[in-house]
């Protein structure tokens, strides 16, 4: 996939998030608090998101279908500009991983409305 333009944001925040209960949740949470948002539920689908609307921050789950977590951040990280990313899984390893990717914050699952809240909060910033 090409760079995308990088003036097309909306300044959304892009859910990618596998399981359509926790994706709702957490959609519901930030338009309550104000913020719009996209969703993706696969890895593909997410990456033309990305190239479409350019967010303000990306919300990831490692456990995508098609194209995965890995796969995703292998992309943008060919891109020179990246969107932040705010890394959200119940991977015990998540942690590690979202280190290792370069991701500007991470939240394990489960997790408090605040938690997500103020992770947001400091990654768009």
């Amino acid at each position: 996939m090409s760079e995308p333009g990088h003036d097309t944001g909306s300044g959304s925040i892009l859910i990618v998030e596998g399981d359509p209960e926790i994706g709702a949740l957490i959609r519901s949470t930030l338009h309550a608090a104000g913020y719009s948002t996209r969703m993706a539920a696969a890895g593909a689908e997410a990456l033309q998101a990305i190239a479409l609307y350019w967010p303000a921050l990306i919300i990831l789950d490692e456990n995508l279908p098609e194209v995965d977590g890995d796969e995703l951040m292998d992309v943008l990280n060919e891109w020179d500009i990246a969107p932040p990313v705010l890394v959200i899984t119940g991977d015990p390893h998540g942690e590690e991983w979202a280190e290792e990717i370069g991701a500007a914050a991470f939240l394990a699952k489960p997790f408090e409305v605040e938690q997500l809240l103020d992770r947001v909060r400091a990654s768009t910033a």
